[in-house]
């Protein structure tokens, strides 16, 4: 299971001893539930109606969360 993991650049393996090996977290969780959404809307068929579709499912606070990290996001990128 780690070495999957580990493929996927999700952890990363410290040996402390030739018989001690440590695996320690690469991204956070949030950075890899952001991935794996990221991937499912990569593999729709059609990207507009997917995020029309999740975004009918949020509740008014989760769209807030959105539509704050939305202009967070473009004022970083100068928007």
């Amino acid at each position: 299971m780690l070495s999957r993991l580990e493929a996927k650049g999700m952890v990363s393996r410290r040996a402390r001893s030739p018989r001690r090996v440590t695996f320690e977290a690469v991204v956070s969780s949030a950075q890899a539930h952001a991935a794996d959404m990221v991937e499912v809307l990569d593999d729709a068929h059609d990207r507009e109606d997917a995020l029309m579709a999740f975004t009918d499912n949020l509740s008014e606070s989760d769209l807030d969360l959105v539509m704050d990290a939305i202009t967070s996001r473009r004022s970083r990128r100068g928007r």
